[in-house]
């Protein structure tokens, strides 16, 4: 796992944005310091290899975004109990 870049980051906050109605100023004040990046993620059967990007909030990290990249965007994952 490696530290996201600059324009993953940014990419993150178009999607907190864009696809689940943060403002623009909610979206900048997120500290993604605490987030990473799989560049080459494989499952065991056939369902995805690709990156995956982690995103654990600062205050806790029961709170936490899973995303994919398909077709150059990124998707969140839906948690499962």
């Amino acid at each position: 796992m490696r530290q996201t870049t600059e324009a993953e980051k940014s990419a993150l906050r178009s999607h907190y944005m864009f696809e689940m109605g943060m403002t623009r100023e909610e979206a900048n004040d997120l500290n993604l310091e605490f987030s990473g990046a799989i560049d080459n993620y494989i499952t065991d059967c056939p369902c995805y290899a690709g990156k995956v990007i982690i995103v654990i909030a600062s205050g806790t990290p029961s709170i936490h975004d899973v995303f994919i990249e398909r077709e150059g965007k990124l998707k969140l994952l839906e948690k499962e109990n």
